[in-house]
């Protein structure tokens, strides 16, 4: 059947799930799907990284450390850039569980520090954590690889 058809006669039933599914099977369509939505996350982060409306990984003060709470980072995640957040709930498989609240904190923190070096508040807590604790070692991306070996 011809997608112009398929599409028609999709748009006829009025169900939104029939149309999307309709829609998303097509190729050009679903690659027009995905540039929006990475256009939206793109224009989420950027927002984050802007000084007039701060990301809370911008607060890397120590009064800020002593203070943080990956709640709170997970809060600026589902507010600021709830597809993000989405996607890695995905990821993780979780939507409710605590216990995933840290892991997507760190993953978030290390996107966005990537993304803009001013983004450090979890970077610096854990400088001092690994320097409190005495630390010594740097492993570099080929030890890594020859553990794995």
């Amino acid at each position: 059947m011809d997608t112009v058809v398929k599409v028609i006669n999709a748009a006829k039933t009025r169900v939104p799930s029939v149309v999307v599914s309709v829609l998303y099977s097509v190729s050009s369509l679903k690659m027009l799907f995905k540039a929006k939505l990475l256009q939206e996350l793109d224009d989420n982060c950027n927002e984050l990284c802007t000084k007039n409306t701060p990301s809370i990984l911008r607060k890397n003060q120590y009064p800020d450390m002593v203070s943080f709470d990956w709640n709170n980072v997970l809060s600026e995640i589902l507010h600021r850039c709830p597809l993000l957040l989405e996607v890695m709930c995905t990821v993780v498989k979780s939507t409710t569980k605590p216990n995933v609240v840290p892991a997507i904190g760190l993953c978030y923190s290390i996107l966005m520090q990537k993304r803009n070096h001013d983004l450090s508040l979890v970077q610096r807590i854990n400088t001092i954590l690994l320097s409190e604790g005495h630390a010594k070692k740097q492993v570099g991306f080929k030890e890594t690889l020859s553990l794995l070996t």
